[in-house]
């Protein structure tokens, strides 16, 4: 019976990639494409996105792997996200879009024992009610400035001649509305679980 990746000993998870076990590979795509497809829709990306991204994803696991030094030191999945987030802020980035990223860790282990698809229905039926209850919280500006920016895609200058308020003031303004956003959300999911 072939063994999970969650009880597969790290160092042999980073042998079998480096000599092409496509078994692994292929659990490393089921296991892990859910919640980083997830993220990256909930972030604003497009299917589009969850695809080429988690494509570089694996290149870039795939190539660290191959380094002399490489060490895996946590979970294949928290790997493999990580990269991914980091690669899709990146092109958020250069493209000069912003991402309302809320982090995972919270709640990596709800639904632990459904299939994938149907953990990553919970998840997302999680994150929505927390995240409609923590705009239904957040001050009149807060929700102006996040939906605007995030579900509009208004840019801040926009923002800022509705308010009536500077460019600079709105920036730190929506910033503050996003941690706080992200703290209540997290918290809420965590009383949730």
């Amino acid at each position: 019976m072939p063994m999970t990746l969650q009880s597969r000993d790290y160092d042999q998870l980073v042998s079998d990639v480096r000599n092409g076990n496509t078994e692994v590979v292929e659990k490393l795509y089921n296991n892990c494409y859910p919640p980083i497809k997830n993220m990256i829709l909930q972030s604003g990306g497009q299917i589009e996105d969850t695809l080429e991204v988690f494509q570089d994803a694996m290149v870039k696991f795939y190539e660290n792997t191959h380094k002399k030094d490489f060490e895996l030191h946590v979970k294949p999945s928290t790997y493999l996200y990580s990269i991914a987030k980091n690669i899709f802020m990146q092109q958020r980035r250069k493209s000069g879009k912003t991402s309302l990223i809320i982090d995972d860790e919270n709640y990596r282990n709800i639904g632990e024992g459904l299939s994938g698809e149907e953990r990553e229905e919970t998840l997302v039926d999680l994150r929505r009610k927390a995240l409609r209850g923590c705009l239904d919280l957040a001050t009149k500006a807060c929700n102006t400035l996040l939906l605007g920016k995030f579900y509009e895609n208004r840019s801040l200058a926009e923002l800022a001649t509705e308010l009536d308020l500077s460019t600079m003031y709105v920036r730190v303004k929506m910033h503050r509305c996003k941690q706080m956003l992200k703290r209540c959300v997290n918290k809420k999911i965590d009383k949730d679980e």
